[in-house]
């Protein structure tokens, strides 16, 4: 039997804050930089796991199958059919025509499950992601972290929780989350208050001077230009109702949806943007070295907002030194504070996680907080033999 699942846009996961991956000597040798970045093998991956690696369709699909050889017994599903599909909407569609198993619901398609759908189970779950409104830091605008604090008053992010994620998440303040042991629950956010921002904002000298509504200094408008990628309806909605929550703080916001890989290669990478809102997904160990390390400000690397904080980077090198517990949460749960205080990043929301798989699959099991992430026990789902909709065609798997 198969399994066709989807994901409806190329996410960008901290994979360098993974710890430490083993990869086959024998594959890889000695490679190093680009030269391992660049290695064949890196399409045609090798592994010890419940499935083997079978093809790759760029942009289009991935097929996996089961190994008959994996230490704890063969996977009961034959064939995992990981097929891309730039545009969430599509992938609805499809699900809705039954020709896909299983996908991430938004909020909104969730609500909208009992009046579209038979056949399915829909689940609600923590999530180890955070949505994020980035600062340039090298952009003069937002060099200065009264103007970043500023606009961390101007914005709702209840109103954003309730609007864009529809109440199935909760408020961000940094970049662990609550299931994570290093989340620091005694941070203070920044409260909504546009008249503070305004106040804030006076003392930098931006004033209506000419009664527009916008509020100027030197004869420049206090204006800026957001971008996200195409494809994803929260962050697009996200910017949307910011954009308004700015505009009452005198502030003019402009958004550009801009198209994934064009995004990442021609914007994100390049460092040519003014802000930006994105998303990361985060592992269960908390290192997250190459998000914040003032080392991984390359191009091509994950600090395209060019943050440097000495204590940060100190607290990063420690982590990965020590193995005591204890004392590497009381490194993250100070670097959280240190980075909600910095404002490199306004934190906008935790969203929960909302899955949806056909009913047919069975021996699902959900562990505490989502620690493992849906789907840790995989390899023990199985779908009794009336109900197969995908028959094997190679019986020697």
């Amino acid at each position: 039997m198969t399994v066709k699942v989807t994901y409806s846009e190329p996410y960008v996961p901290a994979l360098e804050s993974w710890g430490i991956g083993i990869i086959p000597k024998h594959v890889f040798g000695g490679a190093k930089g680009n030269a391992f970045n660049e290695h064949p093998a890196n399409k045609k991956p090798v592994g010890t796991g419940p499935y083997i690696f079978k093809e790759w369709r760029v942009d289009e699909k991935i097929v996996l199958e089961a190994n008959p050889k994996y230490f704890d017994g063969r996977p009961h599903i034959a064939r995992y059919i990981f097929r891309v599909i730039p545009d969430n909407s599509v992938e609805f569609l499809e699900l809705r025509n039954k020709s896909i198993d299983t996908m991430l619901l938004t909020p909104d398609q969730y609500h909208a499950y009992e009046e579209f759908f038979e056949s399915y189970n829909r689940y609600r779950l923590p999530r180890a992601v955070y949505t994020y409104f980035a600062f340039n830091l090298a952009r003069p605008l937002f060099k200065d972290i009264k103007i970043r604090k500023a606009l961390a008053h101007a914005i709702n992010k209840s109103e954003l929780v309730q609007a864009v994620v529809m109440g199935l998440g909760s408020e961000a303040t940094g970049p662990f989350l609550p299931l994570s042991w290093a989340y620091n629950p005694a941070v203070k956010d920044f409260e909504c208050d546009p008249e503070l921002a305004k106040s804030i904002l006076a003392e930098a000298g931006w004033l209506d001077s000419d009664s527009d509504g916008v509020l100027d200094k030197g004869g420049k408008p206090f204006e800026f230009t957001l971008i996200t990628n195409q494809g994803n309806k929260m962050r697009s909605l996200s910017a949307e109702i910011i954009q308004q929550q700015l505009k009452k703080a005198g502030i003019r916001m402009h958004i550009r949806i801009i198209e994934w890989s064009t995004f990442i290669q021609n914007f994100v990478d390049k460092k040519d943007f003014d802000a930006m809102i994105l998303g990361w997904t985060t592992a269960p160990d908390p290192d997250q070295f190459s998000i914040w390390h003032s080392s991984q400000k390359k191009e091509g690397q994950f600090n395209f907002i060019s943050y440097e904080n000495a204590r940060v980077d100190a607290i990063l090198e420690e982590g990965r030194r020590t193995f005591d517990l204890e004392k590497r949460k009381k490194l993250y749960q100070e670097m959280h504070r240190i980075v909600h205080d910095d404002l490199p990043y306004i934190f906008l929301y935790y969203p929960d996680y909302l899955p949806v798989v056909h009913e047919r699959f069975e021996g699902m099991r959900q562990v505490p907080l989502s620690t493992f992430g849906f789907g840790w026990n995989f390899d023990k789902w199985y779908v009794r033999e009336k109900n197969v909709k995908y028959p094997v065609i190679n019986k020697d798997l």
